[in-house]
């Protein structure tokens, strides 16, 4: 979780102090008095009896309302949040109205003042985990920046955006902003390795590449995650031939970790590409020696390499003690390695039955009755 770090510098909101006004037909001499006094609490109460009831009073009272609301949030210790919730709210209102457009030159200022206050707020939601509320805070922001047009910043809130609604468990936000920021090669790898994992929980595989590939035009910190994140993908499409070209650049950047060398070797083995599939395999078992799966490939691959052995000498060098008694050396030796790594694999995980099963059908080869009656009665259960 990235944590974020404000740098911003915070002016001192200035209150406009106006004199008598006329707003939509409503009398503000006494909201305009109380404000005046430093009354605020009953400037709201007066301003929210004006705006009672009517379904368009007009953007200048709730831009009133907003105003003397984020005074009161300003000058509360602690910080009552409620009192710039409801400046949000009230500038939102404000905006709705049909009268905005006359008034935006009076309104976007404030607009920008609390879509500041609104940023520090959800950055201290965000760094203390609640990104339920971290996510609110940023999207008045980002709807009060696009607003005002003050858009320097805006990439940023809407990074910071993706990322609460995200870790709120809200997707569809999150997308809809890390697709933005995905179209504006935003710098930072995390836009595209979360775009990229919606796209996957989507099954949609292909637009998760297409993020992916997209980023390698791109000097992005953290690129062997994307790059790690785009062998899988093209593992689970099974495009095997990007997957080893995009394993094979890893390779010579990064220093690649146990999966990716176990799923190499994967590929190699289905294209009965054996060497640098039992290369691939005796790597992972440098890197985690338990590892279950590379200590069974293994064992499987020995195995059917004396089998066919064994084969290949009964129909071809019956007749040739010499060579047949080589052949079957040959068949000893690989049923034996095979043999090591089936009982590593049976060691980790001792109810695979297939593990069972082959050490069962090797112990009966090599003429090891006890452990293959052992095995019998595992597979008798």
């Amino acid at each position: 979780m990235k944590n974020l770090h404000l740098n911003i510098i915070i002016f001192t909101f200035l209150a406009l102090f106006f004199s008598t006004i006329v707003v939509g037909q409503q009398n503000l001499d006494k909201f305009n008095s109380l404000y005046k006094q430093g009354s605020f609490n009953e400037a709201a109460q007066e301003i929210d009896r004006l705006i009672m009831g009517k379904t368009d009073a007009g953007s200048m009272l709730y831009y009133y309302k907003s105003d003397v609301n984020l005074i009161l949030f300003k000058n509360t210790s602690p910080k009552n949040y409620s009192y710039l919730n409801s400046a949000s709210i009230s500038m939102s209102l404000s905006l709705s109205q049909k009268d905005y457009t006359t008034n935006k030159q009076t309104i976007d200022p404030l607009m920008y003042t609390i879509g500041k206050e609104c940023f520090i707020v959800g950055a201290g939601e965000y760094n203390n985990g609640n990104f339920k509320g971290a996510q609110n805070y940023f999207q008045y922001t980002v709807t009060f920046y696009q607003t005002s047009g003050k858009t320097s910043e805006l990439s940023q809130i809407m990074f910071y955006l993706a990322l609460s609604s995200y870790y709120n468990k809200d997707l569809t936000v999150a997308q809809k902003y890390l697709q933005i920021l995905a179209s504006q090669n935003y710098n930072e790898s995390e836009v595209y390795l979360l775009l990229a994992e919606i796209y996957r929980n989507q099954n949609q595989l292909q637009k998760a590449i297409d993020v992916l590939v997209n980023t390698q035009k791109l000097s992005l910190k953290n690129n062997d995650k994307i790059l790690r994140e785009l062998i899988f993908l093209y593992i689970d499409l099974k495009n095997y031939d990007d997957a080893l070209e995009a394993i094979n650049l890893f390779k010579t950047k990064y220093n690649p970790d146990y999966e990716i060398i176990f799923n190499e070797g994967v590929i190699y083995y289905q294209r009965n590409m054996m060497e640098p599939a039992i290369t691939a395999f005796k790597k992972v078992l440098t890197m985690e020696p338990s590892h279950f799966s590379a200590n069974y490939n293994l064992g499987i691959i020995y195995y059917n390499n004396s089998i066919a052995i064994m084969k290949n000498a009964e129909e071809n060098y019956y007749g040739n003690p010499d060579k047949y008694r080589a052949e079957k050396d040959k068949y000893l030796e690989n049923i034996k390695i095979s043999l090591s790594y089936m009982e590593k694999s049976h060691a980790v995980e001792g109810g695979d039955m297939n593990t069972v099963s082959c050490l069962a059908d090797i112990y009966k080869r090599l003429q090891r009755m006890e452990e293959y009656n052992s095995m019998l009665k595992m597979l008798e259960k």
